[in-house]
């Protein structure tokens, strides 16, 4: 996948899904360096996403193992589930 480094980032680390973020706005920065830094995504700008394509894309093997590990690492970030997790501790504190 490719998209913005905003809230949608976390919504493809749920799903395991490769990506390629790009910063859009200056509050997406510390996000996307997050799951950079966790190899969970890879981080480009606008200018130079055509080159991020090329280099994942093009080759003889294009590049498999490097999504296979972005697809373990996203995976690992979150599982989807805070919103259950949230009403768990509620509920917990509501007893």
């Amino acid at each position: 996948a490719i998209g913005a480094a905003g809230s949608t980032a976390w919504e493809r680390c749920a799903l395991g899904l490769p990506s390629i973020q790009v910063v859009l706005a200056e509050n997406q920065r510390i996000i996307a360096e997050a799951l950079s830094a966790a190899n969970a995504a890879l981080e480009t700008g606008v200018s130079s996403l055509i080159t991020t394509l090329s280099d994942i894309f093009c080759g003889n093997s294009a590049n498999i193992p490097v999504l296979k590990k972005l697809s373990h690492c996203a995976g690992k970030v979150t599982d989807g589930c805070g919103a259950q997790i949230v009403v768990s501790h509620i509920q917990r504190v509501q007893r």
